[in-house]
């Protein structure tokens, strides 16, 4: 399969695991999956983002609120200050979208898993569209000041053309932020093939830095913040269970954090970019 983010048809083999394996392409670097081989998308997102995931957002409702919806809430206010129509995808049990519409937004999600959606629903009052991502259906709410996509693009295929899709959604001044999880985090160097973030199946995507800044290029986006930042939730344990760092105080524990995200090796990637105007350039 030709590489998802690059077309490149020269890629190695990464690593196998057993319902699939990971490709490296050797242009870009983008260690990817072949969707063609991974049984069907939609059967399993049921399968995964299921009633007893939905229980687990539930009992960690706290760390979700605390590690994601704060900081991605705050994130959003800082690009798109004058708010307007906010369009969420992959909305998940909808913690995110609840504290942008209680900051002010006029929100819309779409959302895949009919679980979370039935959650959101009863927990937060958020009407979310159940649907992969549709252009069309998102298109009936635009256009929007800003769109946010949280841990989004590693379960797509083709990350470029939903990046070009949503951005023209957009209002010509409008926002869209997006996280991925980091190929170049602690996890994975600590672990290897053997992390987590590879087992994933759902996981078809591992951006590094380098690759979301040709995902903008590509896509016709232009970058307005990037960075990658590390969860203080689980970090604690990521660490004990490293002879190296299982002694460290807090202040050195804390020193880590700011090295790996001043190094790009932070667990999370994150990005706010802007719609650039018709034969503009993208940096």
């Amino acid at each position: 399969m030709p590489c998802p983010l690059c077309a490149a048809a020269d890629s190695r083999l990464f690593a196998v695991y057993e319902r699939h394996k990971l490709e490296t392409c050797a242009s870009c670097g983008l260690v990817y999956q072949d969707p063609g081989k991974l049984r069907g998308g939609a059967s399993l997102i049921e399968e995964i983002y299921d009633e007893a995931w939905v229980a687990m957002r539930e009992q960690y409702g706290h760390f979700t609120f605390m590690n994601h919806a704060v900081f991605n809430a705050l994130l959003l206010d800082m690009v798109a200050p004058a708010k307007g129509k906010l369009l969420e995808i992959g909305s998940g049990t909808g913690e995110f979208l609840y504290m942008a519409r209680c900051g002010g937004w006029d929100v819309v999600g779409i959302e895949p898993s009919a679980a979370a959606c039935a959650y959101a629903s009863a927990k937060y009052g958020l009407p979310l569209n159940r649907s992969p991502w549709n252009r069309e259906l998102a298109a009936s709410g635009g256009p929007y000041q800003a769109i946010a996509a949280w841990h989004v693009l590693e379960h797509l295929d083709q990350p470029v053309a939903f990046m070009r899709e949503a951005a023209s959604l957009l209002s010509p001044d409008g926002v869209i932020a997006f996280s991925v999880p980091n190929r170049r985090s602690l996890m994975n160097m600590l672990h290897g093939m053997r992390s987590a973030l590879y087992a994933e199946v759902d996981h078809l995507c591992h951006f590094d830095l380098a690759n979301i800044r040709q995902l903008a290029s590509a896509a016709g986006i232009g970058i307005r913040m990037l960075f990658t930042r590390q969860y203080v939730h689980g970090f604690e344990d990521l660490l004990a269970a490293h002879p190296v760092f299982a002694g460290l105080s807090l202040e050195q524990r804390m020193g880590l954090i700011a090295r790996l995200q001043g190094e790009g090796a932070g667990h999370e990637i994150v990005c706010a970019a802007y719609k650039a105007p018709e034969g503009s350039a993208i940096t």
